[in-house]
């Protein structure tokens, strides 16, 4: 680990403060000494139409410009609801997102839980947004009860690890953010942390 973002490797924040005077922001920031922020959910109507998502784009695209004057690059996370495919064409809201946005001042910041919960692939994604990622989500999927999806320990579900740990090196990932939304059959969340730690080690990432 180096030092910068030793402390604070990614914030998120909701679209009022993105797309607002980003000043304020910007300072938080740099008192963190963090480089990376993301919009984790947008309101329903910036999401769900061709209209909607290309607002969102056009707001991702002047300010990540702002942000990445002072060297802060702007991501979106994505949940499962941006796999709806957009009326009139053939194109999911996260697709059109990323093929709309400049790359070079809009960054992602893929979760592979939801991905896959939306019926994308983790390593596709990946490999999409390649050169545009310094942070990832890392949770698993599993199955449970009345085939109910669940989030789970690393390596406890039924998502690709090495594929996706492989996809991460080779397209130049940073940092691993590793997330469980519920704990998984009542466990203590110590031992979630640990069992995800060890997993991950055990798989080779240092």
């Amino acid at each position: 680990l180096d030092k910068h973002n030793l402390f604070c490797c990614a914030t998120h924040e909701n679209l009022q403060t993105i797309s607002g005077d980003v000043a304020p922001l910007i300072d938080r920031l740099q008192t963190l000494e963090c480089d990376f922020t993301a919009l984790g959910a947008p309101p329903e109507e910036y999401r769900t139409t061709v209209e909607g998502v290309a607002r969102l784009v056009k707001i991702f695209n002047e300010q990540g410009a702002k942000l990445m004057e002072k060297g802060i690059r702007l991501g979106y996370h994505n949940h499962h609801f941006e796999f709806i495919r957009l009326p009139g064409t053939k194109k999911t809201m996260l697709e059109t997102f990323y093929d709309d946005t400049d790359s070079r001042c809009v960054s992602a910041e893929i979760d592979v839980h939801w991905v896959t919960r939306g019926g994308g692939s983790p390593v596709r994604w990946i490999r999409k947004v390649a050169g545009r990622m310094p942070v990832i989500h890392f949770k698993d999927f599993a199955v449970i009860g009345n085939n109910e999806p669940a989030f789970c320990e690393i390596g406890e579900g039924n998502l690709d690890w090495p594929a996706i740990i492989e996809a991460c090196r080779e397209t130049g990932v940073r940092w691993y953010s590793i997330e469980q939304d519920a704990l998984f059959q009542n466990r203590d969340i110590f031992d979630s942390i640990k069992i995800s730690f060890d997993n991950l080690k055990a798989m080779g990432v240092k």
